[in-house]
């Protein structure tokens, strides 16, 4: 599911214009070869948490 929204915010029906997705966001040809990275959001989780602030992919 986590890889249909960020595939598809517009279908999915969280946004109504893909420009309009405040969340992570990839293009296909992004994905090969490419370390990718996402910041913690501050709203949702507690600052004192054990998550990291950064999360990477490669």
């Amino acid at each position: 599911m986590i890889a249909y929204v960020l595939a598809n915010p517009v279908a999915a029906g969280l946004v109504r214009r893909g420009a309009e997705w405040p969340g992570l966001w990839t293009a296909p040809e992004q994905l090969a070869g490419t370390t990718l990275s996402a910041r913690r959001p501050k709203v949702i989780f507690d600052p004192k948490s054990y998550m990291p602030d950064v999360a990477s992919s490669s």
